[in-house]
């Protein structure tokens, strides 16, 4: 779990079982449960390895739960994938929600682990029935897809996962996430457009987006908005018809910015593993985002208008000159 305070190095296992006058394979199966050890010795381990500040790593753990089920080894453990829309299937209308979706468990199956799918607003599940539900699976990693309310406080008690956001709709609690660079998106999206010599530009994003993305890509716009008013040029005007949201199936007809959205799912994924690879569960101190770039989509959408030119706040900053002596 992270904390705060400065943290004690922990110790190998191979020293734990030295300390207890055991095997290693004997400390390691007491900490598993496993039943060939007895329940007095397996209690005296982990009371020791709590005393020493010893901890099970959950991917080794749920190695073993695998094992003990039966399933042999085609896992190297479970990752859970939570969603809270307004019904079960709702995201797969939408492309960037689906992609958010594939990149999880494409990255997951990449590192040989599972993927278990809840949705959240199922009767009598949110809260400690989920939390109970994935301890008792051994599940250790929690991947959070956008919450359309903003709000994840009390989906499951945090305390006893390593978790990530995809996407940057929750406002609280505060987790690590991974989001497309909505800047990036709105700057790739003009930047093409004045490259073919666009100069009336606007904007149209539904209003329950622009709060779930906290105005990420208006914000960038009205940068443009600012700098074409003081050049006397009136904006907007629907000169053209770039998407904000790729889709496979419209690639042809619309021009788009690609947000990525497999590759934001697989970095959730990253996020997770390198919290439980350092066993490290709950609410993290200092929240961190990654940021995945998008790509610009041509298509019949936009046609070149004029010529080239560039916003002053897309430009790039003059280098710096050190001054005369």
């Amino acid at each position: 779990m992270t904390s705060h305070g400065k943290k004690k190095p922990r110790i190998s296992l191979r020293t734990l079982a030295r300390i207890a006058g055991v095997s290693v394979s004997t400390a390691s199966r007491a900490l598993h449960n496993h039943p060939v050890i007895s329940a007095a010795v397996r209690k005296k381990i982990k009371d020791l390895a709590r005393r020493r500040g010893y901890a099970i790593n959950p991917l080794v753990a749920q190695v073993y739960a695998e094992a003990r089920a039966g399933r042999g080894f085609q896992h190297l453990g479970t990752l859970a994938y939570i969603t809270a829309y307004d019904t079960p299937d709702w995201w797969k209308a939408h492309p960037t929600l689906r992609g958010f979706h594939d990149g999880v468990v494409d990255r997951a199956k990449q590192t040989g682990l599972g993927v278990n799918e809840f949705w959240a607003h199922e009767p009598g599940l949110m809260g400690r029935r989920l939390t109970q539900i994935l301890r008792a699976r051994g599940i250790g990693g929690v991947v959070l897809a956008p919450v359309p309310g903003r709000n994840a406080e009390g989906m499951i008690d945090f305390k006893y996962f390593s978790g990530a956001l995809v996407g940057e709709s929750v406002r609280t609690p505060r987790l690590n996430r991974a989001v497309p660079n909505q800047r990036h998106a709105a700057q790739l999206a003009i930047r093409e457009l004045t490259r073919l010599g666009y100069r009336r530009i606007g904007l149209v994003l539904r209003r329950r987006y622009h709060a779930m993305t906290d105005f990420n890509m208006l914000s960038t716009f009205l940068l443009l908005q600012h700098g074409l008013a003081r050049a006397g040029v009136q904006c907007p005007r629907d000169v053209g018809l770039v998407l904000l949201d790729w889709d496979e199936e419209t690639k042809e007809e619309f021009a788009a910015v690609d947000q990525n959205a497999t590759a934001v799912g697989a970095a959730a994924v990253d996020i997770v593993l390198g919290q439980m690879r350092q066993n490290e569960r709950g609410l993290p101190s200092i929240p961190q985002t990654v940021l995945v770039d998008s790509l610009w989509r041509p298509g019949a959408s936009v046609r070149r208008v004029g010529a080239e030119w560039s916003p002053t706040f897309l430009q790039e900053a003059p280098e710096m000159v050190a001054p005369k002596a």
